[in-house]
């Protein structure tokens, strides 16, 4: 008796010990929020609950590149005790039935392509026969000259034949090569790669049974997004059409399919702490004496400073977008749900196309460079909520180029280089003979001239803005005086002279402006 009671014992002790069978759930991304380097993703759905008490809830196939700290559920109405993640080895499952048509098409050409090769061989060989006969038959000094005559012209009519027939299979056999290198990019992308994935498991007391509507969201690494632009000018009569697009990358390993997309500015998860507050202190600055060592490995050079210088897929179609903009960031929500595959190709969304007024100006700076640019300058440009990003420029429906858009500019006005016009010239050149360098008492003293030459070779009449400078000193010991400008107009703080030109058709004007410098004459002076 005692026995019995020690079996029934055990056996009511193993049932309630045992786990019930976890609840599994295949969830799809219904909506995402794509930050510049990460993405916010969010699942929800329903789940069927048939039992009460204690209970293991898995979404399976999630993302490998899930952050476990962000991950947030909600089941209402159910008591969610914690939430993991975990590794699952097997991988996400593969379509097989794709696969295994991939595969046979491979195989086909592959033995297409082996036999057109032995076809090739076979007529290689035949062509390298008659070049032999005909080198035997050239040695052959017996033979009469009519014979030799019908031999070439039986050479030429076999061999041509036979080169035509190479060259068709040869065409034939390099487009079999293209094929069976796409289907084999094509089953790498699809076959199974054995990478784990994630799950997610929430552990919940159930209280009730039925249906339940859950939401799961977390963050995932491996996707970015930027802007881009498009910036079309048909002529100078008109304002500039621009085209924001976000240029998305998506490689979490799964499709994005039919989803919802916001794409932010945001940086989340960075450090968002404000620095603390560190007074710093002033003092003498300390006087060294640096000698310099040289021998036949060891040369000290001085550098100079160098001057500044200034395939993917498209998602198609017209749908709403909204512009949220916040504190701290702004957000573009798409309102028609996108497809996004996981790969290496960027994907492209259109945000908004919209006009922005502009005045079209002519400019040229030839100290820096012997071009002249038209420039598309934008007032107001705040109001069109732009970013830092790469523009593709377009000039009466020509491709003219790429430039990087800087929205972070402290100006009221967005200048917009539209590209160099080649039919203007443009020189300058300093003018030695009034030119000088002298000692006065214990200061030297150099004058500079420098002459700048315009043509204008268009058949219209060209209003250009020229800029050139002259040094600012920044030390009281250093005077640099403005001789000549020419009727420039002068900025004293930063050295800029600036002149409005206006040529007709054929041309050519010049400008002459000269400066001084004066300093001590046991030093020297540098323009940096």
């Amino acid at each position: 008796m005692k026995k019995v009671i020690q079996i029934s014992t055990f056996i009511v002790f193993f049932i309630y010990t045992f786990p019930s069978k976890a609840l599994e759930v295949s969830s799809q991304v219904s909506s995402v929020t794509i930050y510049p380097t990460k993405a916010r993703e969010v699942r929800s759905g329903k789940v069927n609950i048939k039992e009460t008490g204690e209970q293991e809830i898995i979404f399976k196939d999630i993302s490998r590149f899930i952050d476990p700290q962000s991950i947030q559920v909600a089941i209402p109405g159910v008591s969610i005790m914690s939430v993991s993640t975990r590794i699952n080895y097997l991988g996400k499952k593969t379509d097989q039935n794709q696969l295994r048509a991939w595969k046979d098409s491979l195989q086909k050409v592959q033995t297409q392509r082996a036999w057109l090769q032995e076809k090739i061989a076979v007529s290689q060989g035949e062509l390298n026969l008659y070049d032999k006969n005909l080198i035997i038959g050239g040695d052959q000094t017996s033979l009469y000259a009519k014979a030799i005559e019908e031999l070439a012209n039986q050479y030429k009519i076999k061999t041509l034949k036979i080169r035509e027939n190479l060259f068709q299979l040869r065409q034939e056999d390099k487009s079999l090569d293209e094929t069976i290198k796409k289907l084999q990019e094509q089953i790498n992308i699809i076959e199974p790669s054995n990478q784990p994935v994630q799950e997610v498991v929430v552990n919940a007391i159930i209280s009730n049974t039925g249906q339940f509507q859950y939401q799961l969201n977390y963050m995932v690494s491996n996707v970015s997004w930027k802007p881009s632009y498009d910036i079309h000018s048909k002529n100078l009569s008109q304002a500039l059409d621009l085209k924001m697009k976000a240029q998305i990358f998506q490689q979490t390993g799964y499709d994005w399919s039919n989803v919802l997309v916001s794409l932010s500015t945001a940086q989340p998860q960075t450090n968002q702490k404000m620095p603390e507050w560190r007074t710093e202190f002033i003092d003498f600055k300390a006087e060294y004496e640096v000698a310099a060592k040289y021998n036949s490995s060891y040369m000290l050079q001085a550098k100079s400073a160098n001057a500044p210088s200034i395939s993917g897929e498209s998602l198609e179609d017209s749908y709403k977008v909204d512009i949220i903009e916040s504190a701290t960031a702004q957000l573009y929500q798409i309102n028609r749900p996108q497809n996004i595959p996981s790969g290496k190709d960027a994907q492209f969304i259109e945000i908004f196309t919209q006009e922005m007024p502009a005045i079209y100006q002519y400019e040229t700076m030839p100290k820096r460079g012997l071009n002249v640019y038209l420039v598309a300058k934008v007032p107001q440009w705040e109001s069109y909520n732009l970013l830092n990003g790469t523009a593709n420029l377009f000039f009466e429906d020509s491709y003219i180029g790429q430039i990087s858009l800087n929205a972070k500019v402290a100006k009221d006005t967005l200048d917009i280089s539209l590209g160099k016009d080649e039919l203007v010239f443009i020189d300058r050149k300093e003018i030695k003979n009034f030119s000088s360098k002298k000692i006065i008492g214990t200061n030297k003293k150099e004058d500079k001239t420098y002459e700048i030459n315009i043509k204008n070779n268009k058949k219209s009449q060209l209003d250009i803005i020229v800029y050139d400078q002259i040094p600012v000193s920044r030390q009281k010991d250093i005077e640099v005086i403005l001789n000549d400008n020419d009727k420039a107009t002068y900025n004293a703080e930063n050295g800029k002279l600036e002149w409005k030109v206006s040529l007709k058709a054929g041309e050519s004007k010049k400008i002459r402006f000269s400066y001084s410098i004066k300093f001590p004459a046991d030093k020297n002076v540098t323009i940096n």
